[in-house]
């Protein structure tokens, strides 16, 4: 980092080359110049510039990029002639140019579709203070108010992810007396975690053109620079499948879903996907039961991130640690209520799942995690989440194969086999053919799953209402409590 002539502590990163690459639509190749790549850099700002980092973090994005350098209304001109000095020398050079590894190694087309669903989770910290009697107190008053507040279920962590204690903080530092109500509301800020639900697309085409596209695709539309029409090739695009071999046979409409922090300053990576942050995601098909009802059916559930904080702890600053995040304890719950939402978007009778012995069956022996996550942890989560609407968690049956082989690859090739070893192919098969051959050699059955039915009404109440962002239980309206 370099202090500027103002002071002000700042530097660049190159982590969200990939999220600014698919904001822009920006194509980019082992030969794009490197002034072109300004756009996806980062310029951020240091501890003296920020009094409270989240979670001890380094620095803070300032929200705009090289590229925006000339219209940072905050700085003198002295300032962009210091910086622009600073980023000749070798060390920035490098850091901008790791910008274009991050995307031309990546082997996925940047393509996704963004959904707004996120949007429908709520502030029940917000909520709570807006409703209190309590108008205006001391920084010490509004902290016990605050604590008080967990009696009305209000989450610890959305008080710690907020940003409010800081701002009180700093208010009895600088020796303000009183802090009014509004005030508070202002300062309650969840942006470094706002969370970003996506699908990757990718090109049904056997041709990739090299330039960025900017097709009608399938209700999605992607600007760009380049119109692949233009020249004959119409594009038609898919969701990207690259675990379906996972999922039980049967069923359409696959989806994985990506639920990320793209402005949250410390950057985790998994070994699952290349998006940079990936708090959680999860993988659903659409499914018909006996009787005809449509069913999102949840093929599996995960956080890599906070499972693997799990066992081996969270780390603030060593490389390739595992970073603090939120929703460490409701990951579950925050993957349930996108995935409520979605169905009730899409006028789905139900969410359904498999029990935990058909996920074990993948593993050559038990996994205590993995059962109680199908059999104790989904259900407790959906039932505290619909409580207030009363639908019931019944057993249904879906028709499918039974689940005694699995699809492996090895390179570029896919093979069956099964957990016992009396039942192997050779390594020879796209992942579609692998599909097909596993269901040749599996009986057809009706697999009990468990299910929480959503009628109309449900469904209304779902999109009418939201979720809170942290924990299950909505405020009782007549809650005016200090």
């Amino acid at each position: 980092m370099i202090p500027l002539p103002s002071g002000t502590l700042v530097g660049i990163t190159s982590i969200r080359a990939r999220y600014h690459a698919l904001r822009l639509n920006l194509a980019v190749d082992p030969e794009t110049p490197h002034q072109e790549l300004y756009g996806l850099v980062d310029i951020v700002v240091g501890p003296e510039d920020q009094q409270r980092l989240p979670g001890n973090t380094r620095f803070l994005f300032t929200g705009h990029t090289l590229a925006e350098l000339p219209a940072i209304p905050s700085w003198s001109q002295d300032d962009r002639e210091a910086f622009a000095v600073w980023l000749q020398r070798q060390t920035q050079i490098r850091e901008i140019e790791q910008a274009r590894k991050r995307i031309v190694c990546d082997e996925f087309p940047l393509i996704v579709q963004e959904y707004p669903y996120p949007q429908r989770l709520y502030s029940t910290l917000g909520q709570w203070i807006e409703r209190i009697s309590l108008h205006r107190a001391s920084a010490q008053q509004w902290r016990q108010t605050l604590m008080n507040s967990r009696r009305q279920g209000i989450r610890d962590d959305e008080i710690a992810w907020s940003g409010i204690l800081g701002f009180l903080d700093d208010q009895q530092q600088a020796g303000k007396k009183t802090i009014s109500r509004d005030e508070l509301l202002s300062h309650i800020d969840f942006a470094t975690i706002r969370l970003c639900l996506t699908n990757e697309l990718v090109s049904e085409s056997a041709y990739q053109p090299a330039f960025s596209e900017s097709p009608q695709c399938k209700g999605v539309e992607i600007s760009g620079r380049h119109d692949p029409h233009h020249a004959g090739m119409p594009l038609e695009y898919a969701q990207s499948n690259r675990y379906e071999h996972k999922s039980l046979y049967g069923g359409y409409d696959y989806r994985e879903w990506l639920l990320s922090l793209p402005d949250y300053p410390l950057s985790h990576f998994t070994s699952h996907y290349y998006e940079r942050n990936l708090l959680l995601h999860f993988r659903t098909k659409q499914r018909q039961d006996h009787q005809g009802r449509r069913l999102l059916f949840i093929e599996e559930l995960q956080s890599d991130w906070h499972q693997s904080g799990a066992m081996h702890g969270y780390q603030n600053r060593w490389p390739g640690r595992i970073p603090p995040a939120p929703f460490r304890k409701e990951w579950i719950g925050l993957g349930l209520k996108l995935i409520l939402l979605h169905a009730a978007e899409n006028g789905l009778d139900a969410i359904a799942w498999t029990q935990g012995d058909v996920h074990e069956s993948h593993y050559l022996r038990p996994i205590g995690p993995v059962r109680r996550l199908y059999d104790v942890e989904i259900p407790r989560y959906l039932e505290r989440l619909c409580h207030r609407w009363n639908p019931m968690i019944e057993t249904t049956r879906i028709p499918t194969k039974e689940p005694r082989l699995h699809i492996s690859r090895q390179m570029d090739k896919w093979f069956i086999t099964d957990t016992k070893g009396s039942f192997f192919t050779p390594p020879r098969y796209s992942q579609q053919e692998a599909i097909r051959v596993m269901a040749r050699h599996c009986r057809r059955i009706d697999l009990e799953v468990p299910a929480l039915f959503l009628d109309k009404g449900v469904r209304e109440r779902i999109l009418e209402d939201g979720f809170p962002l942290f924990g299950e239980k909505a405020l009782k309206h007549n809650d005016k409590r200090c």
